[in-house]
């Protein structure tokens, strides 16, 4: 990990969005992040939040770690749940079995504007790799952005 690490704490889980979002954005300029990248970061981060905050299993705060390495753009969710750690580790692994589940719509969404999505000890990590990005695939994740904003369903391929 990177020393320059910026971190958010979230006292009201769900209650915060306007932190999450203010956080990013002062992320994303740092980077110099004004397209529609900046787009699929905050819509994929906020996602996360709203999902995580609605689970059932999750109580209390969250923390939420920024920095950037030879990988990307890094966005780490502690979670302190162990029940909600399996129940994402089961998702994660077996996408195919919540295609008809609403619940984990939010799953395929993060697959869409990611480009990694990692399950470690301590929480999830997204990743997004600015350096590759290309306008193909922009305006590919800008598509699946639209069809999501619609409401029609996202699905992984």
């Amino acid at each position: 990990m990177n020393s320059n690490v910026q971190t958010l704490f979230l006292d009201s889980c769900g209650l915060d969005v306007y932190k999450l979002e203010s956080f990013v954005e002062s992320v994303c300029d740092e980077m110099n992040i004004y397209n529609e990248y900046f787009s699929n970061i905050i819509t994929s981060v906020v996602n996360l939040y709203e999902s995580v905050c609605s689970h059932s299993a999750f109580k209390g705060s969250l923390k939420i770690d920024f920095y950037n390495d030879s990988n990307g753009l890094n966005f780490l969710f502690y979670i302190n749940n162990e029940s909600l750690m399996r129940e994402l580790q089961v998702v994660l692994e077996d996408r195919a079995s919540i295609l008809d589940d609403d619940n984990y719509d939010w799953i395929f969404i993060l697959d869409r504007l990611c480009d990694r999505i990692e399950l470690l000890e301590e929480g999830i990590l997204l990743q997004y790799d600015i350096k590759s990005i290309n306008a193909e695939l922009a305006n590919v994740r800008v598509m699946f952005l639209k069809s999501y904003l619609v409401g029609d369903k996202v699905f992984n391929n």
